[in-house]
């Protein structure tokens, strides 16, 4: 393999011994030569995530007394991390980052989040880190820069060895810090593989990859090995959550293949997501939050790859509220209290019978 871009989630980034996995991860394997970060999310021991925590920071950006209580819980986990992992306390370093953040803007406080994850995690390896706020260029209004993102990060492709970028923010033209959309660190990852013309993209969370349904909902859910970028961003506009389709499209449109892995269980294969499998994978994607055409609140529930007679024929005895059928999707809308009774129905019928 040549180049690898690998992002890293909050789950991932989370503490101290999930960072050391990630380590791992990128010195048993050289061709890993961009790791992408996210802010520390949620684990056993802190049940919030980090940009949580800095958004209160900024609600409180008027009421000092309160402000300290808040910045200094901030500060309080990425001391955790520092011990766990042996190196310099920065714990003052993200009090007064935050500080001067919340006196600047709402996406300057929240970037330091991923700015001081990465900036832990290069003490910790000893590899450098490029802010991305050099890298991710944002026009005056407030959009994405392509062409400029693209000319920056050229650059990291003729780099020597690892480097380590933070996700979901980046600077305008006058350097004042912007942030990207939601999963703005997945966007960061597939911008900087295509800007990197790397051969793979990799996506690393607390997820084994794609699945023929939420896990959540349904426990016996497969594992779906391979699929397409068209089946996966209209699997994202259905429902799944695992990649939001703003995080396809850089790498789609450079044709480099996006894998899906899970950082706890390195030797699983994940998902593969790549514009060479063209055939539709059966799979159900969901919303529980949807509306009917008629805008009366509904369940929408999408079946993949499954001839739409057979689907129709499924559904009937849950009582859809309509249908459409499309050629290779089709579209059941069901009564919003009965969205996980009908997921786990359609896909044990329409899923696992069939093995």
């Amino acid at each position: 393999m040549g180049i690898i871009v690998s992002k890293f989630g909050g789950s991932s980034t989370a503490n101290a011994e999930n960072l050391k996995c990630i380590d791992r991860l990128i010195r048993a394997a050289p061709s890993r030569r961009c790791v992408v970060l996210s802010a520390p999310g949620i684990d056993a021991k802190h049940p919030e995530k980090v940009t949580a925590m800095l958004e209160r920071c900024w609600d409180l950006r008027k009421a000092p007394a309160t402000l300290d209580g808040a910045v200094s819980a901030v500060a309080e986990r990425f001391r955790d991390i520092c011990d766990g992992l042996g190196v310099p306390d920065v714990s003052q370093q993200a009090r007064r980052q935050i500080h001067d953040a919340v006196a600047i803007s709402l996406p300057h406080t929240l970037s330091r989040g991923e700015y001081l994850s990465a900036l832990v995690f290069a003490r910790y390896t000893g590899l450098p880190m490029v802010d991305a706020a050099e890298l991710i260029a944002f026009n005056a209004d407030g959009t994405l820069d392509e062409r400029r993102t693209r000319l920056n990060l050229k650059g990291l492709r003729h780099r020597e060895g690892p480097v380590i970028v933070p996700g979901f923010y980046g600077a305008g033209p006058d350097g004042v810090i912007r942030v990207l959309p939601r999963n703005g660190s997945d966007i960061t990852g597939a911008l900087v593989a295509a800007g990197m013309d790397a051969d793979l993209y990799e996506n690393w969370s607390d997820v084994p990859g794609l699945m023929t349904a939420d896990p959540a909902l349904v426990p016996n859910a497969r594992l779906i090995p391979h699929i397409g970028y068209r089946q996966m961003r209209a699997l994202s506009r259905a429902g799944a959550r695992v990649l939001h389709p703003a995080c396809l499209d850089p790498v789609a449109m450079a044709g480099i293949p996006t894998r899906l892995r899970n950082t706890m269980c390195p030797d699983s294969f994940g998902t593969l997501i790549d514009e060479r499998c063209e055939r539709t994978v059966p799979c159900i994607a969901g919303r529980p939050d949807a509306y009917l055409p008629d805008i009366r609140p509904a369940a929408l529930i999408t079946v993949f790859g499954i001839a739409c007679d057979r689907v129709l024929d499924v559904a009937g005895p849950m009582a859809p509220l309509g249908t459409i059928a499309k050629n290779e999707q089709t579209v059941v809308y069901f009564a919003q209290e009965r969205y996980a009774d009908a997921m786990k129905h359609l896909h044990r019928v329409l899923i696992e019978n069939q093995d």
